[in-house]
């Protein structure tokens, strides 16, 4: 007597797997890395509105550190120009918590008020 038999026999295997992002609140998930390339497309630029235009191209789509931001700011000869892009980069800051720092690059207080009512009303406060 003989018997035949057949199993089949069906086996699923889930793998899950998880990345960990460093987000901040503005939603920055990593500080830009490459500052080298935009610092020296900011120097080549004579004047401050053509520094801004390169400035916020080459930001626009990045996260920035407070000292970054700061760095950027130094390339800027005028108060309005600093401020400008102080607030620029605060959408785009990676350590928001930090921005108080970027009062260092102002001459005067009335520019340190301005920013920290921008700040206020982009925390809805």
């Amino acid at each position: 007597m003989t018997t035949n038999t057949s199993v089949n026999e069906s086996v699923t295997t889930t793998t899950t797997t998880s990345t960990t992002v460093n987000e901040t609140s503005s939603g920055c998930a990593q500080p830009e890395t490459n500052m080298y390339n935009i610092m020296s497309a900011i120097k080549n630029e004579s004047f401050d509105d053509e520094k801004m235009i390169v400035a916020k191209q080459a930001t626009a789509n990045s996260c920035l550190t407070v000292n970054q931001i700061k760095q950027i700011m130094d390339e800027f000869s005028f108060s309005d120009e600093k401020l400008e892009f102080a607030k620029y980069g605060y959408d785009r800051c990676y350590n928001p918590k930090d921005y108080y720092q970027i009062n260092s690059s102002f001459d005067f207080g009335s520019e340190k008020e301005e920013l920290d009512r921008f700040i206020k009303t982009r925390k809805g406060q």
